[in-house]
């Protein structure tokens, strides 16, 4: 059979949708259609009992079975011709370098992100439901519709035709260039026809014959690829049940990381050498086995959970916590046999009633006792509130990490199965929210009941979180960052390896590799209470004053941790430290980073060395290799600051100085050549006391049982932020901008020699605007610092693109790295060849260790622990794990400045906090809430908080960059969202 024939092809009639192989089968027009329940007696007894009168059709006439043959013959051949088109379509789609989630397309040259027309898109959104989601091919945004803002509304035609807006962070699944994009265009929305972006569907579009049969073109293709995708689902659901749904031993609910975490290529691949393929890698690109796989994987939210960040370019799943999910499986049997005791229904239900109702009195009887003290401002942090007066059951702890579990997802595509449980439970313990009628009359008494409803934030987040504040179940000041269920999969408590006492036998990978020396003294600047000293620098001087080596060394874990080592793989999974305001959690165990930072003694290094020019901070030439530090010298940035400058005579103070002075040269370099500058961003910033380890969970038990503790409010104190957070500019002190340049110097020094030697790394890329014009804005907002004013920079609408990650050496923009005017420039300088890759923080950054693995391979002329298609095809997750830590970190940092202005607002209304305050527009799309009032997001300067601030409807938008006079108007920390509204003045 060919290749052709194996296409799922559909065609509409009226026997519904039948593929080809079914219509070689039609039965006689006088046989009745088969119907559930058999053929015979028994069937027909079936049949009535369900409602079905047997029916029947006369025999058809000679003649009219000739006339139905020939037809039948004609509709094949159209089909088959129909057929040849799609297969080729497809056939392209599966040669295509990278597969079906290749990153770049063969005519078009794309970033990683984009969704372009032309593609097919499967499109899910968070009010979809469990199986609900559109598919369709992406046309262009009409000429006559404005897209303001960041609202990235996207047009799709779908299966039947019609045309529907979506924004483009709905889309979970995409296949580029699945239509000619000249196709597309041809299908696109008449300019004449009524449409803006904010409309759900496009209506009353004039005829157009050319536009409607190209439309018709593109809907024939999705359904070839939907019939398809079926075909592949029920070929591979046997495999998917036996692999993924078959029940685990309760147990042993232990996974590694590596178990944890899964792709839709990864599951496909599992799946088709389960049933047996013999051409596994030709299939696994496959878009009908990737669409079909990706929809057994959303089907189950009960056991995966989607990537909500960036699922379109990682396709990436977390399998669920085998305790949340059992949990979700009991809450749910019980609530349900529950009701149905309630409603009339027989059986087990009295049993699930005694479970709910035991759970709902012992937790009315504790929040009677608790009353009062549960937000006392007086109470010790940590302090304990002795032993419950009603003992918890067993069956209330499952109740209770069913409701922990509600606070760990931010956005689902995979709709929602815990809220409808969580306020049922809520309720019935009596503490259901209720809205009033008019949320308008806000302006006389702001309920707090509704505050969550006002602010837009979850209605189930914020009772379930005040429910378990009030019976003892989770601290008033729990940073509910820590609950996200990713977080609790990638960093859960009470490793072992976090735990552990003793130091572990740590092997000598190195074997006999040469180390050099170097005598010359190594300096490690780091905040004083920093624990990951992970990078050094030192000055050494040559036979010409003018030319000394500038050494930076790294710390080197792998020393001792190679690629395949399970720790390496669970690094891999964490990607990177995670810093919260009130605690650390490490990428590596600590008993590994404590005997390979660079603390005070002699240390095994990775050295990025260069030659340099003072007087021009050129780098003549470049040394990478391993080395051996004599003296290390460990000292705080504050230290550095009041040496720097100094007359003083003392060695230690004119290296120093001699290294701060490359380091501004180098800046100043990047600046004029490069073209570089610093493009800043507020960033909002706490600090907390007393010590964080007081805070956190308060689910401790005892030798007299569970109890409940109060762990008080810390003290919370805003940073002021500063615009500047990168360079060494007038915002930023000398020695924390002279070790941020050398780093960067290091970066660039591995990249040359990552080119030299074909290494493949996760480089750090930036693309320029493509707008010449945009590019002349930036030219003129410079400072002679080569600083660009944020407000300036907002009001101009010029938009940088984020840095990225690519397996070659690329130009990165703002750095001035690899620009055209740095290649162009005549010198000798080593560096205008440059890429950037990080390689600076390998006990903090996984991406990092690579770099160290794959640069100690090249130097030992070993082969390399990771080839280039591995690392191209790690990139979507590299990308997406560096915005979800940032994501998480600021997440932290608001939940405690929100905390605090919350804390403000409640006893302290003549705050200079609360206003009037100065704020910037960053976001003027006008959005309306769910209390139909309208919102524009601002940024407050002085604290770099992103509020919402009180919009008219029917108001113009204004302009980004737009200055504010705000004040507060209200504060909610409830579940993982808490807001800040406000108001001009």
């Amino acid at each position: 059979m060919t290749n052709a024939q194996r296409l799922a092809v559909t065609v509409v009639g009226r026997r519904g949708l039948q593929t080809s192989a079914a219509l070689a089968k039609l039965e006689p027009r006088g046989k009745p259609p088969r119907r559930p329940g058999g053929r015979g007696a028994q069937g027909r007894q079936q049949q009535q009992q369900h409602g079905h009168r047997p029916s029947g059709r006369p025999a058809l006439s000679d003649e009219a079975n000739k006339a139905l043959a020939e037809r039948k013959r004609t509709m094949e051949e159209g089909l088959w011709k129909t057929i040849a088109k799609h297969e080729s379509v497809l056939e392209e789609l599966r040669r295509r370098p990278g597969g079906a989630f290749g990153r770049a397309s063969k005519t078009r040259k794309r970033e990683l992100d984009d969704v372009l027309p032309g593609d097919f898109v499967e499109l899910r959104t968070s009010s979809s439901s469990n199986s609900a989601s559109n598919v369709g091919v992406v046309l262009p945004t009409p000429s006559n519709v404005a897209v303001s803002g960041t609202s990235q509304a996207i047009f799709v035609v779908g299966a039947t035709g019609s045309v529907e807006v979506f924004r483009a962070p709905d889309v979970a699944l995409a296949f580029i260039d699945f239509v000619d994009p000249k196709l597309a265009d041809a299908a696109s929305i008449s300019p004449q026809t009524p449409a803006t972006a904010s409309t759900q569907e496009v209506i009353e579009e004039p005829f157009d014959e050319a536009r409607f049969t190209a439309r018709a073109q593109i809907c024939t293709r999705i359904r070839v690829l939907q019939r398809q995708a079926e075909t592949a689902r029920q070929r591979l659901m046997p495999a998917f049940e036996s692999l993924y749904l078959a029940e685990r031993d309760e147990k042993d609910m232990s996974q590694t990381l590596e178990e944890q975490t899964l792709t839709t290529v990864e599951v496909a691949r599992k799946l088709l050498e389960s049933t047996g393929s013999e051409s596994v890698d030709e299939e696994a690109d496959s878009p009908a086995i990737l669409l079909a796989t990706h929809q057994l994987l959303m089907s189950q939210p009960r056991r995966f959970i989607s990537d909500g960040l960036s699922h379109r370019t990682t396709n990436l799943f977390l399998k669920r916590p085998e305790r949340d999910r059992l949990a979700l499986r009991d809450v749910e049997t019980w609530v349900n046999d529950c009701q149905l005791y309630e409603g009339g229904a027989a059986g087990l239900g009295a049993q699930a009633k005694d479970v709910i109702d035991g759970f709902c009195s012992r937790a009315v009887r504790i929040m009677e006792s608790r009353k009062g003290t549960v937000r006392a401002e007086t109470e010790p942090a940590g302090a304990k509130m002795g032993a419950m007066e009603v003992a918890w059951a067993k069956e209330d702890l499952v109740i209770f990490d069913f409701l922990r579990a509600t606070l760990g997802e931010r956005r689902t595509l995979q709709g929602d199965h815990y809220s409808a449980l969580a306020m049922f439970l809520v309720k019935r313990c009596g503490l259901a929210q209720k809205l009033p009628p008019t949320p308008h009359l806000y302006d006389e008494e702001p309920p707090t009941a509704a505050l969550a409803d006002v602010v837009g934030l979850s209605q189930t987040q914020a009772a379930v979180c005040d429910f378990l504040i009030r019976v003892g179940q989770l601290a008033p000041s729990q940073d509910l960052t820590t609950l996200e269920t990713e977080f609790q999969i990638l960093f859960p408590k009470d490793t072992p390896s976090e735990t552990a006492k003793s130091k572990p036998a740590l092997v000598d990978l190195d074997g006999d590799r040469k180390r050099e020396q170097l005598d010359c003294p190594i300096f490690v600047i780091d905040d004083a209470s920093a624990q990951e000293l992970d990078d050094g620098v030192g000055i050494e001087a040559t036979s010409d004053p003018d030319v000394p080596w500038l050494h930076i060394v790294i710390a080197d874990p792998t020393a001792s941790l190679g690629p395949r080592d399970g720790v390496a793989r669970d690094a891999r999974k964490k990607h990177s430290s995670v810093y919260l305001v009130n605690e650390t959690h490490p990428l590596l165990p600590q008993p590994l980073i404590e005997p390979h930072g660079l603390g005070k003694g002699t240390k095994k290094g990775l050295k990025f060395s260069a030659k340099m020019k003072l007087s021009t901070a050129e780098v003549l030439d470049v040394n990478v290799g391993l080395a051996w530090l004599k003296d290390v010298r460990v000292t705080s940035y504050d230290a550095v600051d009041q040496l720097l400058g100094s007359q003083a005579q003392d060695d230690e103070v004119r290296r120093l100085n001699q290294v701060f002075d490359i380091a501004c040269k180098l800046e100043k370099r990047r600046k004029v050549v490069g073209g570089a500058f610093v493009a800043p961003y507020l960033r909002a910033s706490a600090h907390i006391s007393p010590d964080p380890s007081t805070l956190g969970d308060s689910s401790l038990q005892d030798n007299d049982g569970p109890y409940s503790i109060s762990r008080g409010y810390p003290e919370i104190n805003i940073i002021k932020p500063s615009l500047v957070e990168a360079g060494i500019g007038p915002s930023q002190t000398k020695s924390r901008g002279m070790v941020a340049e050398l780093m960067i110097l290091a970066g660039r020094i591995a990249s040359i020699y990552a080119s030299a030697n074909d290494l493949p790394l996760y480089f750090r890329t930036q693309a320029k605007p493509s707008a010449a014009e945009d590019l002349a804005k930036l030219e003129r907002m410079k400072d002679d610092e080569g600083i660009v004013g944020y407000r300036d920079l907002l009001a101009s609408g010029v938009r940088i693109s984020a840095a990225s990650a690519s397996d070659v050496p690329g130009e990165h923009f703002s750095m001035g790295i690899g620009t055209l005017a740095e290649l162009e420039h005549p010198s000798d300088d080593m560096l205008k060849k440059s890429g950037y890759v990080r390689a600076t923080s390998p006990l903090r950054r996984y991406p990092d260790l690579v770099a160290h693995w794959q640069i100690k391979a090249a130097l030992a002329g070993a082969k390399l622990p990771f080839d280039r298609e591995t690392i191209r095809a790690d990139i979507p997750r590299i990308v997406r794990m560096d915005a979800w830590h940032r994501a998480l970190e600021r997440s932290s940092q608001r939940f405690w400045m929100t905390m605090k202005l919350a804390r403000v607002f409640e006893s302290e209304p003549t705050s200079p906090l609360l206003g009037p305050l100065d704020a910037l527009v960053t976001l003027p799309d006008v959005r309306v809430a769910m209390d139909l009032q309208a919102r524009v997001r601002v940024q407050i300067l002085d604290t770099g908080l992103p509020v919402e601030c009180m919009w008219g409807q029917r108001e113009p938008a204004p302009e980004s960059g737009t200055a504010l006079k705000v004040a507060v108007r209200d504060v909610a920390v409830h579940g993982m969202k808490g807001s800040v509204l406000v108001e001009r003045v």
